[in-house]
């Protein structure tokens, strides 16, 4: 799920058949999106898992996508000229048990992290033209961890990891800067049993959200240097995702025992009560903002179809329109 101009939005999710689809948004009316579900075409390729997106500047839209047959991560991208069209698929490598971590930096460089069959955890980077160290592939980083990844940059020329150890439940700090390189990595407060999920709302800021051992929610959170940790009260939960829309705020959305959608905002360190947003989903929600003050949900339902509900951005609550159905027949997460 990525935002490639104000106002707009892609998704992209795996059906049935194992194809990639895809739709996006109307400009100015988030529930409204494209019919039918756009498929993109890879002969000789089907996917699993859950697709992952990213826009690396304005107007562009890479995604990333494991081959069900060796495991092996694959890269799709639109041409700006012709956004509706993708460029050859990109071969990264890699044998993936699970979803790779993507996210950019200013500068306009996608920086790819995955957990290998061998638990440790491998890295390259994008810029628009070349991949570091090569197309195929990947520096190992070490390590020995489980479970997806979650990666965030909080200013230029700088990212962070995040993994949870395999036999100790730890959180694991991952840190390179374009000066310095990779730094030592760093064991970060709490334990840890999955779902994390990093925002950064400003420069010098991070904030990464977990679900730990009995299904509370987790967070370290980073100050210019000054580690914290807390619980955000109350569950226990499935899954946790996190989203900024404004440099003063965090919204989490989370999935109960029952499949239901929660959500929860955080204004200057000050937190809201948790609403419900009164519906079952199959996977795990995806929520993203496309401008100051924009939020969207979007989940598969329990019958496999596209959901979405939009929070107003003018007046801060959720749209009366409620869930909007977008038709479907969908087998992943939206990503």
């Amino acid at each position: 799920m990525t935002s490639p101009a104000p106002g707009q939005m892609k998704t992209f999710c795996l059906g049935y058949d194992s194809q990639l689809y895809w739709k996006k948004n109307t400009p100015g009316n988030d529930s409204a999106w494209t019919k039918p579900w756009n498929v993109l075409s890879c002969p000789g390729h089907l996917w699993m898992y859950e697709p992952v997106s990213v826009s690396r500047i304005q107007n562009e839209t890479s995604v990333f996508v494991v081959d069900l047959n060796g495991h092996g991560l694959c890269q799709l991208n639109f041409n700006p000229g012709a956004p509706d069209t993708v460029t050859p698929l990109k071969i990264l490598g890699g044998c993936l048990p699970g979803v790779p971590a993507v996210t950019k930096s200013k500068g306009g460089v996608v920086h790819i992290f995955h957990v290998g069959t061998d638990h440790c955890l491998y890295y390259k980077s994008w810029n628009g033209v070349a991949y570091t160290p090569s197309e195929s592939t990947y520096e190992s980083l070490g390590g020995t961890f489980r479970d997806t990844p979650a990666a965030v940059s909080a200013g230029k020329g700088e990212v962070s990891c995040f993994a949870i150890g395999h036999l100790d439940g730890r959180l694991y700090h991952y840190h390179w800067t374009e000066e310095s390189g990779w730094a030592k990595p760093e064991k970060l407060p709490g334990l840890w049993g999955g779902s994390l999920s990093a925002v950064s709302n400003q420069d010098g800021h991070w904030d990464v959200f977990g679900i730990d051992i009995n299904g509370h929610v987790n967070c370290v959170s980073n100050r210019k240097g000054t580690i914290s940790l807390s619980e955000v009260p109350s569950g226990p939960f499935l899954t946790v995702d996190a989203v900024t829309c404004h440099p003063d705020h965090i919204d989490l959305i989370v999935k109960g025992l029952n499949n239901s959608v929660f959500h929860r905002r955080c204004v200057k360190g000050t937190w809201s009560g948790w609403q419900d947003l009164k519906v079952q989903t199959a996977y795990r929600p995806t929520p993203i903002s496309h401008s100051p003050g924009a939020l969207s949900v979007l989940v598969i339902g329990m019958d496999s179809i596209l959901y979405v509900r939009v929070r107003d951005a003018t007046y801060g609550d959720w749209s009366d329109a409620g869930w909007v159905a977008n038709e479907g027949a969908l087998s992943s997460r939206a990503g």
